[in-house]
Protein backbone atom coordinates (compact mmCIF):
# COMPACT_ATOMS: atom_id res chain seq x y z
CA UNK A 1 0.00 0.00 0.00
CA UNK A 2 1.25 3.36 -1.02
CA UNK A 3 0.55 4.76 2.37
CA UNK A 4 2.67 2.35 4.77
CA UNK A 5 6.17 2.51 4.91
CA UNK A 6 7.52 -0.66 6.52
CA UNK A 7 4.41 -1.57 7.92
CA UNK A 8 3.77 1.65 9.94
CA UNK A 9 1.01 4.06 8.88
CA UNK A 10 2.20 7.44 6.97
CA UNK A 11 0.91 10.62 8.45
CA UNK A 12 0.91 13.49 6.99
CA UNK A 13 0.58 16.64 9.08
CA UNK A 14 0.23 20.40 8.11
CA UNK A 15 1.39 22.95 10.57
CA UNK A 16 0.09 26.51 10.40
CA UNK A 17 1.11 29.77 9.95
CA UNK A 18 0.34 32.66 12.72
CA UNK A 19 -1.60 34.11 9.45
CA UNK A 20 -3.28 30.94 9.62
CA UNK A 21 -4.88 31.68 13.07
CA UNK A 22 -7.16 34.63 14.12
CA UNK A 23 -5.65 37.56 15.97
CA UNK A 24 -6.94 35.69 19.12
CA UNK A 25 -5.95 32.78 18.88
CA UNK A 26 -2.42 34.15 17.90
CA UNK A 27 -2.14 36.35 21.27
CA UNK A 28 -3.52 32.91 22.71
CA UNK A 29 -1.31 30.68 21.42
CA UNK A 30 1.30 33.50 21.90
CA UNK A 31 2.88 33.57 18.28
CA UNK A 32 2.96 37.39 18.25
CA UNK A 33 6.97 36.70 17.51
CA UNK A 34 6.31 34.57 14.41
CA UNK A 35 3.77 36.51 13.30
CA UNK A 36 6.32 39.50 13.06
CA UNK A 37 8.54 37.26 10.88
CA UNK A 38 5.86 35.87 8.91
CA UNK A 39 4.89 39.43 8.33
CA UNK A 40 8.13 40.90 6.98
CA UNK A 41 8.49 37.54 4.80
CA UNK A 42 5.68 37.89 3.27
CA UNK A 43 6.04 41.80 2.34
CA UNK A 44 9.24 40.43 1.10
CA UNK A 45 6.98 38.18 -0.81
CA UNK A 46 4.34 40.76 -2.01
CA UNK A 47 7.52 43.07 -3.63
CA UNK A 48 8.21 39.64 -5.69
CA UNK A 49 4.88 38.98 -6.88
CA UNK A 50 4.34 42.45 -7.58
CA UNK A 51 7.83 42.59 -9.93
CA UNK A 52 6.11 39.39 -11.53
CA UNK A 53 3.25 40.63 -12.49
CA UNK A 54 4.78 43.78 -13.71
CA UNK A 55 6.86 41.89 -15.90
CA UNK A 56 3.37 40.05 -16.99
CA UNK A 57 1.47 42.91 -17.65
CA UNK A 58 4.42 44.28 -20.32
CA UNK A 59 4.53 40.82 -21.66
CA UNK A 60 1.15 41.54 -22.49
CA UNK A 61 1.66 44.83 -23.76
CA UNK A 62 4.46 43.85 -26.28
CA UNK A 63 1.87 40.78 -27.44
CA UNK A 64 -0.84 43.73 -28.19
CA UNK A 65 1.72 45.63 -30.03
CA UNK A 66 3.26 43.09 -31.98
CA UNK A 67 -0.24 41.82 -33.01
CA UNK A 68 -1.33 45.52 -33.64
CA UNK A 69 1.82 45.77 -36.12
CA UNK A 70 2.40 42.49 -37.80
CA UNK A 71 -1.42 40.62 -37.76
CA UNK A 72 -2.70 41.03 -40.88
CA UNK A 73 -4.68 37.67 -41.92
CA UNK A 74 -7.29 36.29 -39.98
CA UNK A 75 -5.33 33.26 -38.55
CA UNK A 76 -2.53 35.46 -37.34
CA UNK A 77 -4.90 38.01 -36.03
CA UNK A 78 -6.29 34.89 -33.80
CA UNK A 79 -3.63 33.27 -33.25
CA UNK A 80 -2.19 36.53 -31.84
CA UNK A 81 -5.21 36.78 -29.74
CA UNK A 82 -5.04 33.69 -28.19
CA UNK A 83 -1.61 34.19 -26.87
CA UNK A 84 -2.73 37.64 -25.98
CA UNK A 85 -5.74 35.77 -23.56
CA UNK A 86 -3.17 33.43 -22.01
CA UNK A 87 -1.08 36.46 -21.38
CA UNK A 88 -4.31 37.88 -19.25
CA UNK A 89 -5.18 34.94 -17.71
CA UNK A 90 -1.76 34.38 -16.02
CA UNK A 91 -1.66 38.32 -14.77
CA UNK A 92 -4.95 37.79 -13.47
CA UNK A 93 -3.50 34.59 -11.86
CA UNK A 94 -0.43 36.52 -10.20
CA UNK A 95 -2.43 38.93 -9.18
CA UNK A 96 -4.91 36.97 -7.23
CA UNK A 97 -1.94 35.03 -5.35
CA UNK A 98 -0.55 38.65 -4.28
CA UNK A 99 -4.00 39.43 -3.40
CA UNK A 100 -3.85 36.50 -1.25
CA UNK A 101 -0.48 37.09 0.15
CA UNK A 102 -1.86 41.07 0.91
CA UNK A 103 -4.55 39.59 2.64
CA UNK A 104 -2.55 37.46 4.90
CA UNK A 105 -0.07 40.65 5.22
CA UNK A 106 -3.49 42.57 6.52
CA UNK A 107 -4.64 40.23 8.87
CA UNK A 108 -1.09 39.86 10.83
CA UNK A 109 -0.82 43.73 11.10
CA UNK A 110 -1.59 45.13 14.28
CA UNK A 111 -5.36 46.38 14.68
CA UNK A 112 -4.48 49.92 14.96
CA UNK A 113 -2.18 50.00 12.15
CA UNK A 114 -2.09 53.29 10.03
CA UNK A 115 0.15 53.33 6.33
CA UNK A 116 0.20 56.92 6.10
CA UNK A 117 2.37 57.06 9.35
CA UNK A 118 4.75 53.34 8.35
CA UNK A 119 7.90 54.22 6.85
CA UNK A 120 8.50 51.31 6.07
CA UNK A 121 8.51 49.66 2.12
CA UNK A 122 4.87 47.32 2.91
CA UNK A 123 3.04 50.56 3.81
CA UNK A 124 2.97 51.28 0.18
CA UNK A 125 1.38 47.88 -0.44
CA UNK A 126 -2.06 47.50 -1.29
CA UNK A 127 -4.92 45.71 -3.05
CA UNK A 128 -4.61 45.35 -6.97
CA UNK A 129 -7.79 45.68 -8.83
CA UNK A 130 -7.45 43.30 -11.71
CA UNK A 131 -9.72 45.82 -14.04
CA UNK A 132 -7.74 48.48 -13.28
CA UNK A 133 -4.27 47.78 -12.11
CA UNK A 134 -3.13 45.50 -14.72
CA UNK A 135 -2.57 47.88 -17.45
CA UNK A 136 0.36 49.74 -18.69
CA UNK A 137 0.74 52.76 -21.23
CA UNK A 138 1.50 52.35 -25.04
CA UNK A 139 5.31 50.89 -24.87
CA UNK A 140 6.19 51.69 -28.04
CA UNK A 141 6.10 55.64 -27.87
CA UNK A 142 6.71 57.42 -24.13
CA UNK A 143 3.03 59.30 -24.61
CA UNK A 144 0.44 59.32 -26.95
CA UNK A 145 -3.05 61.24 -27.06
CA UNK A 146 -5.08 60.97 -23.96
CA UNK A 147 -1.86 60.05 -21.68
CA UNK A 148 -1.50 63.61 -19.90
CA UNK A 149 -5.72 62.39 -18.55
CA UNK A 150 -4.55 58.82 -17.38
CA UNK A 151 -3.11 58.08 -14.00
CA UNK A 152 -0.87 55.05 -14.10
CA UNK A 153 -1.69 52.19 -11.81
CA UNK A 154 0.08 52.18 -8.66
CA UNK A 155 2.08 49.30 -9.36
CA UNK A 156 4.36 51.28 -11.59
CA UNK A 157 5.55 53.05 -9.06
CA UNK A 158 5.62 51.33 -5.64
CA UNK A 159 9.28 50.53 -5.96
CA UNK A 160 10.39 53.72 -6.17
CA UNK A 161 11.13 55.86 -2.97
CA UNK A 162 9.15 58.60 -2.01
CA UNK A 163 11.86 60.62 -0.76
CA UNK A 164 11.79 59.92 3.09
CA UNK A 165 13.93 57.87 4.43
CA UNK A 166 12.99 53.60 4.41
CA UNK A 167 14.21 50.97 6.00
CA UNK A 168 13.31 48.59 3.03
CA UNK A 169 16.42 48.74 0.80
CA UNK A 170 16.85 46.68 -2.34
CA UNK A 171 20.17 45.84 -4.43
CA UNK A 172 18.99 43.81 -7.79
CA UNK A 173 21.95 42.22 -9.70
CA UNK A 174 21.44 39.48 -12.32
CA UNK A 175 20.59 36.43 -9.96
CA UNK A 176 20.37 38.24 -6.41
CA UNK A 177 18.18 40.55 -4.69
CA UNK A 178 18.04 41.61 -1.27
CA UNK A 179 15.41 42.94 0.85
CA UNK A 180 16.27 44.21 4.57
CA UNK A 181 13.56 44.71 6.63
CA UNK A 182 14.99 46.34 9.85
CA UNK A 183 13.77 43.81 11.75
CA UNK A 184 16.20 41.12 11.61
CA UNK A 185 14.73 39.54 8.71
CA UNK A 186 16.84 39.43 5.55
CA UNK A 187 15.88 37.65 2.19
CA UNK A 188 18.95 36.80 -0.04
CA UNK A 189 17.44 35.57 -3.74
CA UNK A 190 15.20 32.40 -3.10
CA UNK A 191 16.66 32.41 0.57
CA UNK A 192 15.44 33.86 4.15
CA UNK A 193 17.62 34.58 7.00
CA UNK A 194 16.36 35.74 10.71
CA UNK A 195 18.47 37.09 12.51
Amino acid sequence: DDDKEDGEPFFTESLGLPSDFTRDERIEYDLDTLASYELEIRIGIAFDQLDAIRLAVQYRASLLEHKRQNARTTKTNMHAQKEIDKATAFARVLAARYNDNYERITSLRAPDYDARVDETAGARLRRINCDTDLAIANMASARTPGDSKRIPSWIWSVFESSGTSRARTTRRTKSTSTYSSGNGVTLYGGAVFIG
